[in-house]
């Protein structure tokens, strides 16, 4: 089973009709649903779309797969790059 949390506002109404929801405080909402393995994927690709306002809460190979992207990506804006803009 796979558990994200969300801000309210940036989950379209249709998607929750297919998810079990849960309304939260601070006008949060969670999402639970059922997925496969091989869908982990495709679900980090969708949740990193949201940025600081999605969260995985389970399952640890999805929580961990999210970590591993955002580490890789952070990396890219912490070196130092010898390209300058034009001007």
């Amino acid at each position: 089973m796979t558990r994200a949390s969300f801000h309210s506002s940036i989950v379209p109404s249709y998607l929750t009709q297919t998810f079990d929801r849960e309304l939260l405080p601070a006008d949060r909402l969670r999402l639970t649903f059922e997925t496969t393995e091989a869908a982990l994927e495709q679900v980090a690709r969708w949740l990193m779309q949201y940025g600081p306002q999605a969260r995985a809460l389970r399952p640890p190979a999805l929580c961990d797969l999210l970590r591993e992207r955002i580490r890789r990506a952070a990396v890219l804006y912490d070196q130092d790059t010898e390209e300058t803009e034009d001007d």
